[in-house]
């Protein structure tokens, strides 16, 4: 289970990315009946969901190695490290 305070960060990054990519479109069309912008923005809160749930903390609990988020994984991201 996540804690509340990570749990409310995702729903509202879900959230305001998805009104971000509403606003791309809609704002400048000037209307909201434009059927082609509304599949583009269920696909990209769908990707979005997805992807914030596959890669929360409680996933990344695995003792997979090559799991994307396990230290040491060739996938990792090693950030302020010196080494090379």
């Amino acid at each position: 289970m996540l804690p509340p305070m990570l749990r409310f960060k995702q729903i509202a990054g879900i959230v305001l990315n998805t009104f971000f990519f509403a606003v791309t479109p809609f704002v400048p069309a000037g209307t909201i009946r434009w059927p082609r912008a509304w599949i583009f923005l269920g696909a990209m809160f769908v990707g979005t969901a997805v992807t914030m749930a596959a890669y929360s903390p409680r996933s990344c609990s695995t003792s997979d190695s090559n799991h994307p988020c396990s230290v040491g994984s060739r996938y990792s991201i090693r950030l302020g490290s010196s080494r090379s």
